[in-house]
């Protein structure tokens, strides 16, 4: 888990709260202990300590990894209300009550949004071997008179509007930090996109809250910014019941379970959350054939004139591209808000060093961390013994990083810690000693593997050139799933065959697989496009209304900006 080791850290358990959210099941006719009791009030489990001789033979609990991420330590105050409130089932309540015929005399509006990683796994599960043809089968479903919806659904969009305003305001910010503290030493700031790294944080490690960045996630700028454009859509009606909806009622598919997180706070960007697996199990239980709605064989030109005509149906922004909300930025499949910063300083300072301007990418220890750098270099010189090029000069201008997964995340925040508390570490200089030695000597022998590897010209790496090190960046794209989002345990696992081999190897393999749907079927198209100065002058009446509103310090909380308030939590206004 860590290059560390020793009897001061090997203690890595995180103490739970007093309820567990997964608790030992007692068998039905098994007397009540005070080990083991039932909380009425809320279904739980209590487990206590220090009566073992009391309680009778229960189950051992397991408890890996995956489910550190989402343990009652860190989300206990949220989890009641996600188990209520966030499913498919209350979804469809909801709809009967307030999105059904009856709405068109409530004006409720329903607004779905799915991610681009969900579209990905939810084509894969019904084998549509290209993403368009979900999409078009997506939006085919929910214009279908005769489906549940009966064509109430008023708006369909895919995250990337949201996902680029989210790019663009970390580019900003991250660029103003960096021009007013020159301080070299100044820790990384982090990504607050992805709600089971902050909660986590914010349960165990409260001091390293101040440095995520205040960006809500690209959901639910997305689903704040529809509500926003639809100019009547932040005032509320009553139902019969005399309970307060909003206009637009906001479903949201996204990859992973955490992500329901995001609808429980105050904000209202997004009302119900669910997962592909949740999207499956809702079109079983409602007897929905969801391959009835896929395109047939057409020619790639019926399929795209048929894909922009239900875009454009669906599409709440009046002035934009309605394709727009279904492409991707370049970089990781999780966002790629770390490679976005780096180009975003790449067009900064390319006037000012032109071709000697490039990016690197340093791969880390794993396939899980991964560093992106802006560097110069002035010229190149051909060395005749060593038979390759190498450059006379390498400066580093920028850097930032990906980590992914629980153990780089562990690893991170430990680093963290050391650099804020340096005289409370619980490692000795001897033990420092000894990791140095330890890391050097592997150095030694990773260069002697590579020294005879070629590289091109554009990734040549300067002797002089660090390994891969997030605290030594400027920003750290974090997810706590493994691989990313694209790996968020909601999405769809192919079941089991004679060729995909175990759940383990399943996942593996859809990770790759997925990966490389992601960057080769998703059109790709650069964010300043969008969001630079010809985006504000054609698209006027969308970004300036929401933009103009986040220039008030009110709007800019409920739009834009989690609460800066450091004793709230960091999803209170979330």
């Amino acid at each position: 888990m860590s290059r560390l080791l020793s009897e001061d850290v090997l203690n890595d358990y995180i103490q739970p709260s007093q309820v567990c959210i997964k608790p030992t099941e007692i068998v039905k006719g098994q007397p009540s202990t005070p080990a083991a009791e039932k909380n009425e009030q809320f279904g739980e489990v209590e487990i206590q300590v220090g009566k073992e001789e009391e309680s009778v033979g229960l189950d051992k609990v397991s408890i890996t990894l995956d489910d550190c991420l989402a343990c009652s330590g860190c989300i206990t105050s949220s989890e009641e209300i996600i188990l209520e409130k966030q499913s498919y089932q209350v979804f469809l309540n909801d709809y009967k009550e307030s999105l059904s015929a009856d709405s068109q005399k409530s004006g409720v509006e329903l607004m779905i949004s799915i991610s681009p990683q969900c579209r990905l796994s939810l084509s894969e599960y019904y084998q549509i071997k290209n993403v368009m043809k979900f999409d078009i089968a997506l939006m085919r479903f929910l214009s279908d008179k005769e489906s549940v919806f009966e064509n109430h659904c008023k708006y369909v969009v895919s995250t990337q509007v949201g996902r680029n305003i989210v790019i663009e305001e970390t580019n900003k910010r991250l660029f103003t930090n960096n021009e007013l503290s020159m301080n070299k030493s100044k820790l990384p700031q982090l990504s607050a996109v992805c709600p089971g790294v902050v909660m986590y944080i914010e349960k165990t490690h409260p001091k390293l809250v101040d440095y995520f960045l205040d960006i809500k996630s690209p959901v639910s700028i997305t689903g704040n910014l529809v509500k926003a454009v639809r100019k009547d859509s932040m005032s509320f009606i009553c139902n019969n019941d005399g309970n307060v909806q909003p206009k637009t009622y906001h479903l949201s598919i996204m990859p992973c379970f955490d992500k329901k997180l995001e609808a429980v706070k105050t904000g209202k960007d997004i009302e119900c959350v669910i997962t592909p697996k949740e999207f499956v199990n809702m079109l079983v239980d409602l007897n929905i054939d969801f391959t009835k709605y896929i395109p047939l064989e057409n020619s790639k030109d019926e399929l795209m004139h048929e894909y922009k005509l239900l875009a454009k149906k669906f599409n709440p922004f009046d002035s934009i591209d309605p394709l727009m909300s279904w492409e991707i930025n370049e970089g990781s499949s999780s966002g790629g808000f770390a490679y976005q910063y780096i180009l975003y300083q790449y067009e900064k300072n390319k006037e000012l060093h032109g071709q000697n301007l490039q990016i690197e990418v340093v791969n880390g220890k794993n396939s899980d961390m991964r560093e992106y750098r802006l560097v110069i270099k002035e010229s190149n010189v051909f060395n005749d013994q060593m038979n390759k090029t190498q450059s006379t000069q390498y400066q580093i201008l920028h850097r930032s990083s990906e980590v992914y997964g629980f153990r780089n995340i562990q690893n991170v925040i430990r680093k963290y810690e050391e650099k804020l508390n340096p005289k409370d570490s619980k490692l000795t200089k001897k033990k420092r000693g000894l990791v140095l030695r330890k890391n050097r000597k592997q150095e030694n022998s990773l260069g002697e593997k590579t020294s005879g590897t070629e590289v091109s010209n554009a990734a040549t790496v300067a002797n002089s050139n660090p390994p891969c090190d997030p605290l030594n960046t400027e920003f750290i794209e974090i997810m706590a799933c493994p691989g990313g989002c694209i790996n968020g345990g909601g999405l769809v696992v192919p079941s089991a065959d004679q060729n995909n081999g175990g759940n383990a190897k399943r996942k593996t393999q859809q990770i790759s697989q997925l990966n490389e749907m992601y960057h080769s079927q998703i059109p790709v198209t650069k964010v300043q496009q969008h969001l630079g100065a010809d985006f504000e002058s054609q698209h006027s009446v969308d970004f300036k209304y929401t933009f103009a509103n986040l220039e008030n310090a009110t709007k800019s909380a409920e739009t834009l900006h989690v609460a800066p308030d450091p004793s709230a939590s960091l999803f209170s206004a979330w």
